[in-house]
């Protein structure tokens, strides 16, 4: 049993590094095909670079319990930002790491949450109330999760600048993005139980949309 599971830990610390050239090699072919007014888009070749770098932050991020999150995401995002180029003029991301820290707030209120209500039920020896508090936790984890994600973009989006002058704005909303994902999920679940076309009818009476 301890040998399977050794196995399978090295195996995701394996997969990791592939992940990370993924990441990159993505948003590089992304630019690669992308094209404003004739000009193209393009990234350096530097994915070996985001690798140990993403191995290392997030590696630090794990030490301290999440502590470090935004400053993993702002390093690496500022690195390959900064490989970023549209023609001959380059991006750059500015900003403070520390700036991203109010986007974690759901996460670290969602932790308190569980940890205080965790020792709570565990004192009183109470398992339902454990069992709800941590289905609770881990839904509130989530939220955080996405907001934590779709503020940090916004943030680190606003403090893109191209070549020195163009600067560029976000308007993304944590709700819209969170209410995009139970719709999917309800959708599903309807579509699974009702039908395909039962429940496309509700969405498209709900929302007005075609079939």
């Amino acid at each position: 049993m301890l040998i399977q599971f050794a196995a399978t830990y090295a195996t995701s610390l394996a997969v990791l590094p592939l992940i990370f050239f993924a990441q990159y090699r993505a948003r590089r072919y992304l630019l690669s095909r992308t094209h404003w007014r004739g000009l193209r888009f393009a990234m350096d070749a530097a994915a070996l670079g985001y690798v140990w770098r993403a191995l290392l932050y997030y590696g630090m991020s794990l030490v301290t319990l999440g502590a470090l999150i935004p400053l993993a995401t702002f390093r690496l995002e500022k690195y390959m930002t900064d490989c970023m180029w549209y023609g001959d003029a380059g991006f750059e991301q500015e900003a403070q790491w520390t700036a991203l820290y109010p986007a974690m707030k759901h996460l670290f209120i969602a932790a308190a949450v569980l940890l205080l209500c965790g020792i709570i039920a565990y004192l009183a020896q109470s398992l339902n109330f454990l069992t709800i508090i941590i289905l609770a936790g881990c839904v509130w984890l989530l939220f955080g999760f996405v907001y934590y994600q779709v503020e940090s973009f916004k943030y680190l989006t606003a403090h893109k600048v191209l070549d020195g002058q163009v600067r560029f704005t976000s308007e993304a909303s944590a709700g819209r993005v969170v209410s995009i994902f139970v719709l999917g999920f309800f959708y599903s679940y309807f579509d699974v139980c009702l039908g395909s076309y039962p429940c496309r009818f509700i969405w498209c009476f709900c929302f007005g949309r075609g079939l």
